[in-house]
């Protein structure tokens, strides 16, 4: 069957279909009893009755959305076919969600609709499994929308082991039968309470055959990208921890006393840890690398050219857009890019790893991760010489014109005229001029991150501003989790935005307000007095190794 075949049919359509074949034939610039479109006068008749059926039967469809705050895939656990049938693509309006969160009594605490409508949906099932494994690890997938290992804190406690408590068989931990006769190889069961380290072997986590008590089922970031469900065991538990402070750290310690966070308080029976991947951020392993030469004839980069009016004057403004729907990864733009006089230039979804050098042009970023711009002169200074909205920067130059930044990160140096800024952080220098000039820059500032060293430079015109230093998981550019928050950051900048969300270049992703929402649930479902840690893990962002 073809997909025009298959292709559901408007209104309009159907009542022409419906039509006798000889009203068809007769119908002026018809092609005879064919549905297809035509500029006959019936069927534009039609197309006007057709018009308001379907505007009538997407309400419908909708209002019958707004019965179920949710669809299939926003439901965990047993994961039930949806209600909405083959209308899989609607949804419940998320003003709507308030109003089925007091009917069911449920706090919400997601920032986003699609991470409340989950709370939603699983609200009797985790109040059901409340103070489980299995409910704390679905909430945190469910609201941060993150895979998530648990540990408890009491299970990473030093303890003198009992005589008489019997031991799991050596298979279920994925080793091999010890001899327990001799008392050498005895100590060497898994599933003794040891203490102290064997300095003979590493402990880590490795894919398992096949599924034991001890197994557990994870997604990892597979080789040659996606996501994949890995079947994993820790090996040599009371080994040195080959990744301390991981999830495959799972050796026994003195019990820390101090408030559990994502460094100290670990080996605590009061403690539930939540390790989490750290963050990608605009930057993945196994992006699509394509030469700025090359760019016009990619298949991965839409170019759109167009010719608009400024100050009496035609301006050809050229679009670059990575396409993420033919593009399976990160498109990075992988050499030096020079541009052309006396344009505009806007790119959208794109990373460039080398610098860019333009002169008598403006340009405009939108999602983009670049490491270095060069603006010498401007074209036109009606318009920002740079305007940016939600992108990354290594290093910023403008020589002349003014540097709009919204939601913006800047990992060093930011040398420009005139600024105005909203929500942006500038990490490293932000200055007028190259030289160790005090004169304050032109334009304005708000809900931003200033370097401390640079105040006596920063605009008159400054609102709700803090200087404290910015903590990133990586400052190196073009690495996994550059510019990303760690959430060691100070409060000031992972709620520091106009709206309560992290200034910078992920405000819209909504890293440090998940991170807050998942432990804020998770505090609802544990019983008094356990506290929770999140951890953010790297060796979660790979698939463990094959023994």
């Amino acid at each position: 069957m073809t997909d025009k075949q298959t292709e559901k049919l408007s209104h309009a359509e159907m009542l022409y279909k419906l039509m006798p074949a000889v009203y068809r034939a007769k119908d002026n610039g018809s092609q005879g009893n064919t549905i297809d479109k035509s500029e006959g006068d019936l069927n534009k008749l039609l197309s006007v009755f057709g018009g308001l059926l379907d505007e009538i039967s997407a309400n419908i469809d909708q209002f019958y959305a707004d019965n179920f705050p949710f669809n299939s895939s926003s439901v965990g656990g047993d994961g039930e076919p949806s209600a909405l049938g083959e209308n899989q693509d609607l949804s419940c309006q998320p003003w709507l969600l308030p109003y089925f969160s007091d009917l069911l009594d449920v706090n919400l605490v997601s920032p986003d609709a699609k991470g409340q409508s989950r709370e939603i949906a699983n609200a009797v099932r985790w109040r059901q499994r409340r103070g489980t494994i299995v409910a704390t690890e679905e909430i945190a997938q469910n609201i941060g929308d993150m895979e998530v290992e648990v540990q408890e804190g009491w299970k990473r406690v030093a303890m003198t082991p009992r005589i008489d408590a019997p031991l799991a068989p050596e298979s279920s931990f994925g080793e091999d039968e010890v001899d327990s006769s001799k008392p050498l190889c005895a100590a060497k069961h898994p599933g003794l309470l040891n203490t102290t380290v064997d300095v003979r072997k590493y402990s880590l986590a490795v894919k398992a055959d096949q599924a034991t008590s001890e197994t557990r089922v994870s997604r990892f970031s597979c080789e040659g990208g996606g996501m994949g469900d890995v079947l994993w065991i820790q090996k040599n538990r009371s080994a040195i921890p080959l990744y301390q402070g991981s999830y495959q750290d799972q050796s026994r310690r003195t019990v820390d006393v101090r408030t559990p966070n994502w460094k100290t308080g670990h080996a605590n029976p009061r403690s539930v840890l939540l390790y989490c991947p750290v963050p990608q951020g605009y930057f993945v392993d196994g992006a699509d690398k394509i030469s700025w030469n090359d760019i016009g004839s990619s298949n991965v980069v839409e170019v759109i050219k167009e010719n608009i009016e400024l100050e009496g004057r035609t301006v050809e403004k050229i679009t670059y857009r990575g396409n993420f729907e033919k593009a399976d990864q990160q498109i990075q733009i992988s050499d030096k890019v020079s541009l052309k006089q006396n344009k505009i230039y806007q790119f959208e979804n794109l990373v460039f790893t080398k610098e860019i050098d333009a002169k008598k042009i403006n340009i405009s970023f939108i999602n983009c991760a670049v490491k270095e711009v060069n603006i010498t002169s401007v074209d036109n200074q009606l318009i920002p010489a740079l305007d940016a909205v939600n992108s990354i920067f290594e290093e910023v130059y403008l020589k002349e014109g003014a540097a709009r930044f919204e939601y913006c990160t800047v990992m060093q140096k930011a040398i420009t005229p005139e600024i105005q800024a909203s929500d942006c952080i500038f990490s490293g220098t932000l200055r007028r001029d190259k030289t160790a000039s005090n004169k304050k820059i032109d334009g304005c500032i708000r809900y931003s991150c200033l370097p401390a060293a640079d105040c006596k430079r920063m605009p008159s015109l400054m609102f709700n501003c803090t200087d404290k230093a910015p903590l990133f998981f990586t400052t190196s550019f073009a690495e996994i989790g550059c510019g990303v928050i760690h959430p060691a950051a100070a409060e000031q900048i992972k709620f520091g935005a106009e709206n309560g969300g992290e200034i910078g270049v992920y405000h819209q992703q909504r890293y440090c307000l998940r991170y807050e929402a998942v432990i804020l649930k998770i505090k609802e479902s544990l019983p008094v007095g356990l506290k929770v840690a999140l951890i953010p893990d790297e060796t979660l962002g790979r698939e463990p190794v094959s023994l």
